[in-house]
C-alpha cells in the first residue's frame, strides 16, 4: 500500500513538473497566435476566398450538431429548406473546431467571432505540434522560436487569412505530428500509431493536402533512421498511410465512392479552365495574381531553408563532425531539400503531364497547395540545422568565418523580413465588420436572390438529379455538363431559371389539384425530421420543397416506409400516396458507404486501442512476446 502510495507521488510530482514546464510555452505559442489575428478587432474580418462558405456552412454545421445530428452531412436548412450534400464530401475536421469554439464561448448571431477564434486556434495549435516535434531533438529556445517561425511563415498566414483555407490550414497541424510518430528515437509501435492516427486527421482536415503528402511520408520513412532499409521504410510508409485511411473511412468512404451523385468530375467541369492546375503552373504565361503572390510566399520559406542548408554544410565542413546523430540530421536534411526540390518540380510549367495525365491529381486544382509541405520542410531544414549553426558561430576555430556569415544572416532575414511583412501587409484582403457587409458582397447572396451569381452554393455540391431536371438544364442536354468550357457557364445560368421556378413554390404541394376536403401540410424544420399530415380523397403525387438525395427516408405511422424519388422536371423530392389520411416522417438514413464507413473506422480505432495497450511500447523490431 505504502508502495504504491509512494509510486503515486512520484507520478504526480512529475507530471506536475512537466506541466509547469510547459505552461510557459503554450502562453508564448498563444499570445504570439494572438497577435496574429489582431487585425481582424483593428481592421474587420479579412473577406478570404472561402469566407461565403467558413460563415454560412458553419452555423447550418452546428445548429445541427446542437440538435443531436453528429455528423451533419446533409446541411438541412441550407438554402432555405433546400439542403445541400456538402459534408458528404468535405472534410469535417475545421468545423468539428469551429462548434467546438461555439459551445464553449457562445455565438456571436454572426460567426465572425467563432471563426476568428478558430484561425488562432489553427495558428496556434501549429506550432504546438511542430514545437512537439522538435522540442526532444533541441533546447527550449530554439523549440520555440521554431514553433513561431512556423505559425507565421507567409503561405500559412496567406493560406487562413487570405484564402479563409480551413480545412488546408489544419494541415499544418496535423503534418509535424506525422513526422513525429515516423521519426523518433524510441521506434516503437505507439509512435507509429501516432504517425497513423494523425494522418487520419490530415485526411479529415482536407484530402488534397493528404494526398500530396503521401510522396513526403515516403522520403521522411526512407531517411529516418541512422541505417536505410527500403523494405521497412515502406512498410512504415504504407502502415501510417493505412492506418490513417481507415480510421478516416467514416468520411472517405462516402467522399470517395459517392462521387456519381454530384456534377460529372465535379471538381473539374464546374469550376472551369480557370481552376486547372495547369493553369496554376509556375511559368504559364497567364498566371493568375494569386499564383503569384502564393508562389512568391513558398519561394521565400524556400530560399530560408536552402540558405541554412548551405551554412551548415560550411559550418560542417570546417568542424569536421560526423557522430551518429549527425548522420542522422544529414538523412533528414537531404530527405527535406528533395521533397522541397519535388515539390518545386511539381509546381512548374516542366510537371505539366503529370497533371494532365494522372486524373485524380488534378482534382487538387491548384498546385500551389505544396505549399504546406514545402513550408514544414523548410522550417525543419531550419531547426535541423540553425541551432548547431549559432553554436559553432562562436567557436574560436570559426572566428574567420563567423563574421561572414553573421552579415549575411542579418541582410538575408531582414530582406526575407521584409518581403514577408509586404507580402502580408500588401495581401492582406478587404474586411467587414458584421454580417450585413458579407451579405453584400456581390459572391454572397441567398438561393432566391437571382440578381447575383450564387458563390455560395456552389456547383460542384448540386446533386445530379437537379442539375439533370429539365427546369435546370433549360433545354441543354446533359452531356453539356461534361464540356468544361460551357459547363460552368450553363450552370450558372440554370442556377437564376432555376431558383425563379423555385422561389413561389410552397413547402409542400400535390402535383393535382386537390379538393376543398383535400388537405397536405409539412411541418418543415430547421433540423431534424419533418412531418407531414395528408388528407386525400384520390391518389396524388406530393412535391416537398427539399432537393432529392438517396439518403432521405420517409415512413409511415405505423413505420411502413413509403418510396420517394426525384422529380423529373424540379429534381425536388417526390412521392406518391393512394387516397387516404396519412401522417408521415421525412427523416435521413444511413446509405451504405456511410455504414461501410462506420464500421471499419469503429474497428480500425478499437483495435489499434487494443495494440497500443498490448505491445505499444515495444519496438518495432522487437518481438512481442519478448
Amino acid at each position: 500500500m505504502g508502495t504504491t502510495m509512494f509510486q503515486n507521488n512520484i507520478l504526480i510530482t512529475i507530471y506536475s513538473k512537466s506541466i509547469i514546464k510547459t505552461c510557459p510555452v503554450i502562453f508564448i505559442l498563444l499570445a504570439a497566435a494572438t497577435v496574429l489575428v489582431l487585425p481582424h478587432y483593428l481592421k474587420g474580418f479579412p473577406v478570404g476566398h472561402s469566407i461565403m462558405f467558413n460563415v454560412y456552412w458553419q452555423q447550418h454545421f452546428t445548429e445541427q450538431f446542437l440538435a443531436g445530428d453528429f455528423y451533419p452531412r446533409w446541411l438541412l436548412n441550407y438554402q432555405e429548406g433546400l439542403g445541400t450534400p456538402v459534408f458528404y464530401f468535405y472534410g469535417p475536421m475545421p468545423y468539428y473546431l469551429l462548434t467546438a469554439i461555439e459551445m464553449i464561448f457562445g455565438s456571436d448571431g454572426e460567426g465572425f467571432r467563432t471563426l476568428t477564434i478558430g484561425h488562432m486556434l489553427i495558428f496556434f495549435l501549429s506550432g504546438v505540434s511542430f514545437h512537439i516535434l522538435i522540442s526532444r531533438y533541441t533546447d527550449k529556445f530554439w523549440a520555440i522560436l521554431l514553433a513561431i517561425l512556423y505559425m507565421i511563415i507567409p503561405y500559412h498566414y496567406i493560406d487562413i487569412e487570405r484564402r479563409a483555407a480551413l480545412g488546408e490550414s489544419l494541415a499544418y497541424v496535423w503534418i509535424p505530428l506525422v513526422i513525429s510518430g515516423l521519426w523518433n528515437k524510441e521506434k516503437t509501435w505507439n509512435q507509429l500509431f501516432l504517425a497513423g492516427i494523425c494522418y487520419g486527421g490530415l485526411i479529415l482536415s482536407h484530402i488534397p493536402s493528404a494526398m500530396l503528402f503521401v510522396p513526403a511520408i515516403a522520403i521522411f520513412s526512407f531517411f529516418s533512421g541512422q541505417k536505410i532499409n527500403v523494405f521497412a521504410s515502406a512498410g512504415r510508409a504504407i502502415f501510417v498511410g493505412i492506418t490513417g485511411a481507415a480510421l478516416s473511412a467514416i468520411y472517405l468512404m462516402p467522399a470517395m465512392t459517392m462521387q456519381d451523385t454530384l456534377p460529372p468530375d465535379a471538381w473539374v467541369t464546374t469550376v472551369g479552365r480557370e481552376y486547372q492546375a495547369t493553369q496554376w503552373l509556375l511559368g504559364v504565361s497567364s498566371l493568375p495574381s494569386f499564383g503569384v503572390m502564393a508562389y512568391i510566399a513558398i519561394a521565400i520559406s524556400s530560399l530560408i531553408g536552402i540558405f541554412f542548408t548551405l551554412s551548415y554544410i560550411v559550418i560542417n565542413k570546417k568542424t569536421g563532425q560526423n557522430t551518429k546523430s549527425t548522420k542522422t540530421r544529414w538523412n533528414l536534411i537531404f530527405a527535406c531539400n528533395i521533397i522541397i526540390l519535388g515539390c518545386w518540380f511539381l509546381m512548374s510549367i516542366f510537371s505539366k503531364p503529370i497533371w494532365e495525365n494522372i486524373s485524380t491529381l488534378s482534382k487538387v486544382q491548384f498546385p500551389w497547395r505544396l505549399g504546406t509541405v514545402v513550408d514544414f520542410c523548410s522550417v525543419f531544414l531550419i531547426s535541423l540545422t540553425a541551432p548547431h549553426i549559432f553554436n559553432n558561430l562562436f567557436s574560436k576555430r570559426l572566428i574567420r568565418i563567423k563574421r561572414h556569415i553573421v552579415v549575411r544572416a542579418i541582410i538575408l532575414s531582414c530582406f526575407f523580413g521584409l518581403c514577408a511583412y509586404g507580402l502580408i501587409l500588401g495581401y492582406f484582403p478587404k474586411t467587414v465588420k458584421s454580417q450585413i457587409g458579407v451579405n453584400e458582397l456581390p459572391e454572397i447572396q441567398p438561393c432566391f436572390d437571382t440578381t447575383q451569381i450564387l458563390a455560395v452554393w456552389p456547383r460542384e455540391y448540386r446533386p445530379k438529379w437537379l442539375i439533370e431536371s429539365d427546369i435546370y438544364l433549360a433545354g441543354n442536354k446533359i452531356e453539356d455538363l461534361s464540356d468544361i468550357d460551357i459547363a460552368p457557364t450553363l450552370h450558372d445560368d440554370s442556377k437564376i431559371i432555376w431558383c425563379k421556378f423555385a422561389e413561389p413554390l410552397e413547402p409542400i404541394a400535390s402535383l393535382r389539384e386537390l379538393g376543398t376536403d383535400e388537405s397536405v401540410v409539412i411541418d418543415m424544420r430547421k433540423t431534424g425530421d419533418s412531418f407531414i399530415e395528408a388528407n386525400l380523397e384520390a391518389p396524388a403525387t406530393i412535391r416537398v420543397k427539399r432537393l432529392y438525395y438517396p439518403h432521405w427516408k420517409l415512413t409511415g405511422s405505423a413505420g411502413q416506409e413509403i418510396e420517394v424519388y426525384p422529380d423529373k422536371q424540379s429534381g425536388l423530392l417526390v412521392f406518391d400516396l393512394p387516397e387516404g389520411k396519412y401522417k408521415l416522417t421525412l427523416g435521413q438514413r444511413l446509405l451504405g458507404p456511410e455504414k461501410a464507413g462506420i464500421v471499419i473506422s469503429l474497428v480500425s480505432l478499437i483495435g489499434i486501442l487494443i495494440c497500443i495497450c498490448t505491445f505499444g511500447r515495444h519496438k518495432i523490431n522487437e518481438k512481442v512476446n519478448n
